[in-house]
């Protein structure tokens, strides 16, 4: 994210398919370009392969999930109430207190 709290895509690659090989190479090629980067932190959906990618090339990285891509699954899952759930998710990943987070 940028400051504007916008995307800020810094690389992009074109594979046949999501798989781990894919993500490895992807990932090196970015290693290439960024470096070892202290406090490096990416966003990621569910996808195994990713994370495991993140972890052989980028060890010291955190890695998060992309709460649109959770509250898709959510939504998708729990789809009943989709507006009430939106809108509970978000007031939960918002949350900057343990508080204000069992308060929802």
């Amino acid at each position: 994210m940028d400051g504007n709290n916008q995307i800020l895509p810094i690389g992009y690659g074109i594979c046949p398919k999501e798989t781990m090989d894919s993500w490895t190479w992807f990932l090196e090629k970015l290693h290439e370009c960024i470096g070892d980067v202290e406090g490096l932190t990416m966003v990621i959906d569910r996808a195994p392969t990713i994370a495991v990618s993140i972890k052989n090339v980028f060890p010291n990285a955190q890695h998060g999930l992309c709460g649109f891509h959770l509250i898709g699954n959510i939504v998708h899952t729990f789809g009943k109430n989709k507006q009430k759930t939106t809108i509970l998710f978000w007031n939960l990943v918002r949350a900057y207190k343990i508080t204000e987070f069992q308060f929802y």
